[in-house]
């Protein structure tokens, strides 16, 4: 795999790879277990082992991307479904009801990504301990 280019995009933290041959994908620094986002330049090839772990944190930004896709749908659907169920007068109590557990659900995330953070951090400190 030879790297064309890389572009950090408009979420925070995540790249757009773009490759000589092939579809571009995304990718986070987070993903990566040994690899560097600063090794990932113009015109680089890797070997076997650094294209799939190249590979595997871009599959695991589409999960992401999609489960952010699916939460944004899942919280329009619901607040539809509370507009269309609740009368006007019980709405604006209900509305702050759905507007607290969006933010939750965005906590929840925000907290996720510090676990997987700290877990990605573990693993190179165990895999530096070890060598």
């Amino acid at each position: 795999m030879i790297i064309k280019s890389i572009d950090e995009t408009s979420y925070s933290g995540m790249f757009k790879v773009c490759l000589e041959e092939g579809t571009p994908f995304f990718i986070r620094q987070d993903y990566l277990k040994t690899l560097d986002i600063s090794q990932i330049v113009d015109g680089k090839s890797f070997n076997e082992d650094e294209d799939n772990e190249l590979l595997d944190a871009g599959l695991t930004c589409v999960v992401e991307l999609k489960a952010v896709e699916y939460l944004a749908r899942s919280e329009q659907s619901r607040l539809n479904s509370v507009r269309d169920i609740i009368p006007s007068s019980r709405y604006d109590q209900t509305a702050k009801e759905v507007t607290e557990l969006s933010h939750n659900i965005g906590a929840l995330g925000a907290s996720l990504a510090e676990i997987r953070n700290k877990r990605v951090q573990l693993e190179k400190q165990k895999q530096l301990e070890e060598e």
